[in-house]
């Protein structure tokens, strides 16, 4: 695996899959993971995990094109051995031709985990209503802008698009850099198949 593929790879999966994985707890005096002082207030999830598990049945398959600084790849991802509780998740990536590069990865995840994993921190959040329109149709959203680390010197909002009636990974994801003008990553349903055509808005 190239370092170029790992990265998309990395970022791809953890992106998707687990959209925004915030830290809960700050870090010990022994770098542990133990709570310190009040837990970090969270937006809304744009979904519950109901509603997550009735619109991601067996065999229910997205593809998505990800765009890392001008390069593309494609990654499909697909449900398999959907239970009451969660489900795996086959993820496998492809080059920009549409051909499978090797990279392959499972996960079983539940469906709490990937509600809980669509949480943004409240004070850096701003969700509003819209619609988008990618190659997998047009679809009426929240969308999430979330602000970029204070700290950090390139990165700067990460916006996110979850549509109302597709429960699931969000549609759409532009990590900007900190003109928050400039995309450096993006993600984009072109592909989904095998879910139910509309589930209910929960909010």
């Amino acid at each position: 695996m190239t370092s170029r593929s790992s990265l998309f790879f990395v970022l791809t999966l953890a992106t998707t899959l687990f959209a925004f994985a915030p830290a809960r707890a700050q870090e010990g005096p022994m770098g542990g993971d133990e709570q310190v002082g009040p837990p970090e207030a969270m937006m809304e999830t744009p979904y519950t995990a109901a509603q997550i598990a009735s619109a991601c049945p067996t065999g229910r398959k997205l593809k998505l094109a990800v765009e890392v600084e001008g390069e593309k790849q494609f990654q499909i991802l697909e449900f398999k051995a959907v239970t009451p509780t969660g489900a795996t998740i086959i993820a496998t990536m492809l080059d920009d031709k549409g051909k499978e590069t090797g990279d392959r990865e499972e996960s079983e995840v539940s469906w709490e985990e990937l509600k809980t994993h669509a949480e943004f921190p409240q004070a850096r959040t701003k969700r509003t209503d819209g619609e988008i329109e990618t190659p997998a149709g047009k679809f009426k959203c929240w969308i999430y802008t979330v602000a970029g680390e204070p700290d950090d010197p390139e990165m700067g909002d990460t916006v996110f698009w979850f549509a109302k009636e597709l429960p699931g990974p969000p549609v759409k994801i532009e990590a900007r850099k900190k003109d928050n003008k400039t995309a450096a990553y993006t993600m984009t349903l072109i592909e989904n198949t095998g879910s139910p055509a509309a589930a209910p808005p929960g909010k």
